[in-house]
């Protein structure tokens, strides 16, 4: 009887415990597409197809809108979820993604390394609109780090912080993933 229960509350500490280490390292990806374009049946067949991909671990579509849970220490790539979309028929319009990592600032972009898998994110801003002139969204370059958040970076890098960062990807069809932030978190370290 002790046997059992001292193995039982092993079990639990230890899962308690390991917790952080089972968090996976790219949380969700969320894709998004026309949802008139997609009704009942489609979204059944979208979510059998994203839930065939071998990183995924749930899969939840609703309305033009799917959200997969990636395993832990799987590695991101655009073309495993833009395959199975096109088998469907339907339009990849957006795609959102909250990445758990470290930073580091090279040149004049800090990327963020996706622990377990190091898959990297460059870090950008939207460029900030300007009263009476065009502001141009297409050109990637144009996405830069505002000052306050290029500062709380490179002082995470410094601390060796995690950092969770959340938004969408900036045509991510191209080679370098690019995080354009809606919300970030640094964990300080507690002692």
């Amino acid at each position: 009887m002790f046997r059992q229960f001292f193995c039982t509350s092993c079990l639990l500490v230890c899962l308690f415990c390991c917790s952080a280490i089972l968090h996976a390292e790219i949380d969700t990806v969320t894709i998004t597409w026309n949802p008139g374009l997609c009704d009942e049946g489609c979204e059944k067949l979208v979510q059998r197809r994203l839930e065939g991909i071998p990183a995924v671990s749930q899969v939840v579509v609703s309305s033009g809108q799917a959200v997969m849970y990636w395993k832990p220490g799987e590695k991101f790539n655009y073309l495993m979820v833009r395959r199975p979309t096109q088998l469907v028929g339907i339009g990849i319009d957006a795609m959102y993604v909250k990445v758990r990592g470290t930073v580091k600032k090279v040149g004049d972009k800090v990327t963020l390394t996706s622990i377990g898998d190091g898959t990297k994110f460059e870090l950008t801003s939207a460029p900030a609109p300007k009263l009476g002139t065009y502001t141009q969204y297409s050109a990637p370059e144009l996405y830069k780090l505002r000052e306050e958040q290029l500062d709380a970076f490179l002082k995470a890098e410094k601390e060796d912080a995690m950092v969770t960062a959340s938004g969408f990807l900036l045509m991510p069809y191209r080679r370098a993933l690019q995080i354009v932030l809606d919300n970030y978190r640094i964990e300080q370290e507690t002692q």
